[in-house]
């Protein structure tokens, strides 16, 4: 097999699908076969020319799962990148248990296609060590243990993908489900805690505390820093050091807050912008309530706004005083 040609075998009922797939690829540099039904498509994949299978979960003949299970038990399982159209939590998490490289949600516009370009690659050539490893290194359980924990980081992202994709999911909601699902897919036995921070706002898991050995990943949009994503080790008295972030971890989080920058960016500025009301709102009942005089002036020193208590101590309305400059009072 070429080593500089990654062949990927796309096996998926929907003829129409599996050729716009197979035309994306290609354009790509990508060599790509189809199959329509789960039978045939084994057939192709056991004559032995495929690097990768894009494999649809729903297929006439043998489903998707079925043909993964198949392949688990009778070889090494090959790179595998599960696709559908159902976008179901328990058929991503069975996949992803069975050894599934990568869970791709497909949707009517095709905006798949850019993700699923970039997991053939990755997971090709993630393949491709993983194998260079197996033959070097005897010791099955460790890269047993790396396999698990792409599976938690996996699940994690495909995890925060489903929350950046419900409508109607109130802000702070939204903010906090991403936080909560952060500590599992690191490669920590103590508890770890999490810290966003969007704007104002600040959503946290119980185990957050702030530590010298925090690891901070700004989140940037193209078009702005929208707040950034800080996970601390173990509260002080708890750990039994200072916490050494492994490369992986940074990896993960760094996608993580690239992922809700673009989300930021995309998101119509509604829920920040009304977070923000809701603050201003409470800062101005605070001062229409607030029992000294405040006084509010504009950069030339003309007074622009005066609260309540102003008023009574001074004998002065807003009228009298608005657009003077306060010395003339």
């Amino acid at each position: 097999m070429n080593a500089e040609v990654i062949r990927v075998l796309v096996v998926d009922d929907d003829e129409v699908i599996a050729r716009i797939i197979q035309l994306h690829l290609q354009a790509k540099g990508f060599k790509v076969d189809t199959a329509h039904d789960g039978d045939k498509g084994l057939a192709l994949y056991e004559q032995g020319r495929h690097d990768l299978i894009v494999l649809d979960h729903k297929l006439p003949g043998m489903s998707g799962l079925e043909i993964v299970r198949y392949l688990k038990k009778k070889d090494i399982l090959p790179p595998i990148i599960m696709i559908s159209g159902l976008g179901r939590d328990d058929i991503a998490v069975d996949a992803l248990k069975l050894g599934v490289v990568d869970y791709v949600v497909k949707d009517p516009d095709n905006r798949f296609l850019e993700r699923l370009q970039s997991a053939v690659g990755d997971a090709v050539h993630r393949h491709r060590r993983e194998m260079a490893v197996r033959k070097t290194v005897p010791d099955v359980e460790a890269l047993s243990g790396e396999i698990n924990e792409r599976v938690k980081e996996l699940t994690c992202l495909y995890g925060i993908e489903r929350v950046l994709g419900e409508d109607g999911l109130p802000f702070e909601q939204l903010c906090q489900r991403v936080v909560d699902l952060i500590p599992a897919a690191f490669q920590e036995p103590e508890p770890l805690g999490v810290r966003l921070t969007v704007g104002h706002g600040r959503y946290s898991t119980a185990a957050f505390c702030e530590t010298p050995d925090m690891l901070a990943v700004p989140i940037e949009g193209p078009k702005r820093v929208w707040g950034r994503i800080e996970v601390s080790g173990p509260a002080a008295g708890q750990a039994k050091g200072p916490r050494i972030f492994l490369k992986e971890e940074e990896l993960l989080l760094k996608a993580v807050a690239a992922r809700m920058g673009r989300f930021f960016d995309q998101r119509s500025g509604e829920d920040l912008l009304r977070v923000a009301h809701n603050e201003l709102r409470k800062m101005s009942h605070a001062i229409d309530q607030n029992a000294c005089a405040v006084v509010i002036t504009d950069k030339d020193g003309r007074i622009e706004y005066v609260n309540p208590a102003f008023s009574r101590m001074t004998g002065y309305s807003s009228g009298d005083v608005l657009g003077k400059n306060p010395r003339i009072l």
